[in-house]
């Protein structure tokens, strides 16, 4: 899985071209989950404390934080 956020996210162009994909591909999208609509809420309470619990149990690495480390890791050698 790889998460963008931040620059990865919003200022580099980033996709798959139609031409690189050899066999299926599945894309899936997240959204962070607000409290701004309190109704549609209030009516999946249920599932939105599932889907967090769910994301805090997230172990990988984003995008954005592996540049980082990988920066660090170059700065260090040099």
């Amino acid at each position: 899985m790889i998460v963008l956020y931040g620059d990865a996210r919003y200022e580099y162009k980033h996709g798959i071209q139609r031409q690189h994909i050899q066999d299926r591909r599945i894309a899936v999208t997240f959204r962070e989950l607000t409290g701004k609509n309190e109704k549609f809420y209030e009516e999946n309470k249920d599932l939105y404390e599932r889907i967090i619990r769910i994301g805090k149990r997230f172990t990988g690495i984003s995008v954005g934080r592996f540049e980082k480390i990988f920066h660090d890791i170059n700065t260090i050698m040099i």
